[in-house]
């Protein structure tokens, strides 16, 4: 019996609990600092780093080298941000995608947190940015814990 693709993971060969987070970026070298400090400051221990340059024509390449040890770089003509997000979840070896864009930070523990939910709903599968306040308020809600918190 085939196993339905939206039952596998994005990657052919992906690595149990590791995070894969795609970075597309098109000239926005001035803000890729700052998005990779806030991914690297997470208090996780398997989070692979997709940068994929979509034929930035600043200093993208340059502002990245002092990061090339802890991220994969993938430059490739321009073709959008669909075209670049595909390229990434290509190359990508995480049981769990995040698409990032490049001027964007995350908060502390904020992938811990997300994985953490994901194991104790297992009837999720995917959250999205516009709803995972709700979806997290809902269950802080359901779980009789401080729901102030998130109002």
């Amino acid at each position: 019996m085939k196993t339905p693709d939206h039952d596998m993971p994005a990657c052919k060969s992906f690595v149990p609990g590791r995070i894969s987070v795609i970075i597309p970026t098109y000239n926005y070298a001035q803000f890729l600092p700052q998005c990779l400090d806030s991914i690297i400051r997470q208090n996780m221990p398997d989070i692979e780093i997709i940068v994929v340059d979509d034929g930035s024509t600043d200093n993208t390449p340059e502002v990245l080298t002092p990061y090339r040890d802890r991220i994969k770089y993938i430059p490739k003509e321009h073709e959008g941000v669909n075209s670049a997000r595909n390229t990434g979840i290509k190359n990508c070896t995480g049981e769990f995608i995040h698409f990032l864009d490049a001027d964007d930070l995350v908060g502390d523990n904020y992938f811990i947190s997300q994985l953490k939910f994901l194991k104790n709903n297992p009837d999720v599968s995917n959250l999205y940015p516009s709803s995972i306040r709700r979806i997290f308020l809902e269950y802080i809600q359901k779980e009789s814990r401080c729901a102030s918190l998130l109002s």
